[in-house]
């Protein structure tokens, strides 16, 4: 509807009183140091940190190895933790509670202190047998930072390379790809208080398919930033550049979806982090380079995504398919990869946020 401006004296009238809306400042330099290496090479895995009795730490949970030549050698079932020092260092990695089956391309998203794993692809072992999984896991950590695990609701459809993102006590999966094609499905469920999964709802598509991007929540609303449609078999893809934020009914189940910005460059298979209404982006792919650049953007008043700008200490090693890079008290955390040749490695970073 056009505005003829009758409502602009009401509207400053309004906002007088209204404390100013200011950008906070963001993070201008990051510092890296690496970590104990891995004890396998990986991507395609699930990371997150936690925090209790025994103190925080930082879990990683199933993933691939993948070789040369785009030789997939390994799904696996595995799971680790290191503590999280009060320097923000990694103590030693040791092996947790395995997950029921090898799962890998899976995504991951935290309600209430309970992890939530979904999607993906499985494997009777050693690279064989692969197939898509709608299999959805919950864990709970112990007291002394060991997690266990037990399924809930599964997917209404196999889900590689989706988002699964908490909005509230919601869990809300978009996207990903079927293993021959990028998906626009989305579909949300509600998280009761003993942390077992409601049956899952289809709610609006996005406009088109998407896959390997990104997803965070900002005043209650989701965003989708990057990834492609199309396949990365034989790179057979088209980048998205458009970020998209949801819209919602009185109920938050997601009606439709509106553009809110761009991305430069369109990024894939990268990570990202919300924090004092900045975005940062670590890593990832351009339609043919692994990067190691890390870039932010403001999150308006408006909601809106601004202007992309480099951040200062680029990750040391370029790598991709590293989909979660959490950020715990000002430290962020980056494990394994695949490296511009397209193998998975081991290599541990912690950077510090300036």
């Amino acid at each position: 509807m056009m505005n003829d401006g009758s409502s602009d004296v009401v509207a400053d009238a309004a906002t007088q009183d209204a404390p100013a809306c200011t950008q906070p400042s963001p993070v201008t330099d990051l510092t890296w140091n690496a970590g104990d290496n891995f004890a396998r090479s990986i991507d395609h895995h699930a990371t997150w940190v936690s925090a209790g009795p025994s103190g925080a730490a930082l879990y990683v949970a199933g993933g691939v190895r993948q070789g040369p030549r785009e030789t997939l050698e390994a799904v696996y079932n595995q799971v680790a933790r290191a503590p999280i020092m009060p320097d923000g260092a990694l103590g030693p990695w040791v092996e947790d509670t395995a997950l029921p089956v090898p799962t890998g391309f899976h995504s991951v998203a935290l309600i209430n202190g309970r992890v939530y794993l979904a999607g993906g692809l499985t494997s009777s072992g050693g690279g064989s047998g692969i197939a898509g999984s709608r299999r959805v896991f919950v864990g709970e950590r112990a007291s002394d930072g060991s997690m266990m695990w037990r399924e809930s609701t599964p997917l209404p459809w196999n889900a590689l390379h989706p988002t699964l993102t908490a909005l509230g006590n919601k869990l809300v999966l978009v996207g990903g790809t079927d293993g021959r094609s990028a998906q626009s499905a989305v579909t949300m469920a509600t998280v009761s208080a003993d942390g077992n999964v409601g049956e899952w709802s289809r709610v609006a598509n996005v406009p088109e398919p998407r896959s390997h991007h990104i997803a965070f929540v900002h005043n209650d609303l989701l965003y989708l930033a990057g990834g492609f449609r199309g396949m990365p078999v034989g790179n057979n893809i088209t980048p998205l550049e458009v970020i998209l934020r949801s819209t919602r009914d009185a109920e938050g189940a997601i009606t439709g979806w509106e553009e809110v910005g761009t991305m430069d460059p369109v990024r894939s298979t990268h990570s990202g982090v919300l924090r004092d209404r900045w975005l940062y982006i670590f890593g990832g792919l351009d339609q043919f380079t692994t990067l190691a650049v890390v870039q932010r953007a403001p999150v308006g008043c408006d909601g809106r995504i601004g202007a992309w700008e480099e951040v200062r200490g680029a990750i040391p090693v370029a790598r991709g398919h590293v989909h979660q890079t959490p950020v715990h008290e000002g430290r962020v955390y980056s494990v394994g990869g695949r490296d511009d040749n397209g193998v998975s490695i081991n290599r541990v970073f912690v950077g510090a946020m300036r």
